[in-house]
């Protein structure tokens, strides 16, 4: 092959690969889909926003999402969390860190020897990340405090940091 039938072919390529993806159908990409519309995350966590261990949605526009979790708490029953998110950026961006509000359940206690579990309930604020790319499948991680609104008088909760993971299919 020669050298100028090699730049051009390089070039073409370079061309294709900087445009990106078109839609043959007329349908908008998912990127403007998800940055014009709802987009929706649904996933599997550990966390206050999953209501301990269990399940995730997340429901928003570019910046700002509501998210609600249900799961278990393993010992003292059911869990549920509902929230807020805000993200630095658009949720096209295959790196997205945001900003987290949840209320819901915060802590469980077990005491074997009296027989009753307690669960706590209060909010949770964190700085999370979110790594993947729209329309597919998106890791979630983060950091945060908790409060404990209605934990009954004296319980002892431990550490008020607590982390969040959890593993999203992003429509």
């Amino acid at each position: 092959m020669s050298p100028r039938m090699t730049a051009s072919i390089a070039g073409l390529l370079l061309s294709l690969a900087l445009a990106g993806p078109t839609q043959a159908d007329g349908a908008p990409a998912i990127e403007d889909r998800i940055n014009h519309g709802v987009a929706a995350k649904l996933g599997l966590g550990l966390g206050v926003p999953y209501g301990g261990v269990g399940a995730g949605l997340d429901l928003g526009i570019p910046y700002v999402s509501v998210l609600g979790g249900l799961g278990t708490t393993v010992f003292g029953g059911m869990g549920w969390s509902g929230g807020l998110r805000v993200f630095f950026m658009d949720r096209t961006r295959k790196f997205r860190p945001h900003f987290s509000v949840v209320y819901g359940t915060t802590t469980v206690v077990m005491d074997g020897s009296a027989g009753y579990t307690l669960k706590g309930f209060g909010f949770y604020g964190g700085v999370d990340h979110d790594v993947g790319s729209p329309g597919g499948f998106v890791l979630t991680y983060g950091l945060g405090l908790i409060t404990h609104e209605a934990a009954p008088q004296g319980l002892e909760t431990g550490t008020p940091v607590k982390v969040l993971f959890g593993v999203n299919y992003q429509i």
